[in-house]
């Protein structure tokens, strides 16, 4: 096992469109871990804002020796978003 770990040469986390970019540029999935957080339910009322445990795996990619660095992945999901 050290010896996979040995040849890695950068290492990326994140979720699960990250993690497939990576793969799809050679990048190898190295763990999945548990993640959790908390967040807002987004169907309450301003005045009365429910909270709970939102859960999602991380998963753990690595750049083998060999394999060119992947353009850097743009998240389409945090564009800016015109005031409410």
């Amino acid at each position: 096992m050290n010896e996979l770990f040995s040849n890695i040469k950068e290492v990326q986390e994140g979720g699960k469109k990250l993690a497939n970019w990576y793969l799809a540029h050679g990048y190898l999935l190295l763990d999945i871990q548990s993640g959790a957080r908390a967040d807002w339910h987004p169907r309450t009322a301003a005045n009365c804002q429910m909270s709970y445990v939102r859960r999602n795996p991380v998963y753990i990619v690595g750049r083998p020796d060999g394999v060119a660095v992947a353009p850097m992945f743009e998240r389409k999901d945090q564009e800016e978003k015109p005031p409410e």
